[in-house]
């Protein structure tokens, strides 16, 4: 039987916070990843200075009036070239409402939360 160095994977996590509620849940995904055996850094989206260090990135943001926190916008934008298929996650967090809200439909390649289609970036989160 052949020895096999195992290669842990370094994962970025990080998540736009209005009241702190996003940041708790950035870190409650950050320790379930570390117990699953990967090095994982959870910091705020200002924070980042690279993300081609990572072999994954999630990114989460709250969402009010159906918008993304602007430094998850920004980190996208600044950041968009680097992203790779398959490599990364997005969550929003959001409060849920009483009534469900219309769906927006949009013609361009922005999504209806202010950031680009998932797919534009690589991403496949569980929902946009």
């Amino acid at each position: 039987m052949a020895w096999r160095e195992e290669r842990v994977v370094n994962v970025l996590v990080t998540a736009a916070t209005k009241y702190g509620a996003t940041g708790e849940i950035a870190r409650a995904l950050g320790e379930v990843l570390t117990e699953r055996g990967l090095d994982v850094r959870v910091i705020a989206p200002e924070q980042v200075e690279e993300i081609d260090g990572y072999d994954a990135v999630v990114l989460g943001s709250a969402v009010y009036a159906g918008h993304w926190l602007k430094p998850a916008r920004e980190l996208v934008d600044e950041r968009a070239t680097p992203w790779r298929p398959g490599r990364c996650g997005c969550f929003p967090a959001a409060r849920s409402a009483t009534r469900p809200s219309p769906r927006k439909t949009l013609s361009t390649s922005r999504g209806s939360c202010g950031l680009p289609r998932p797919e534009s970036i690589g991403c496949s989160p569980a929902s946009w």
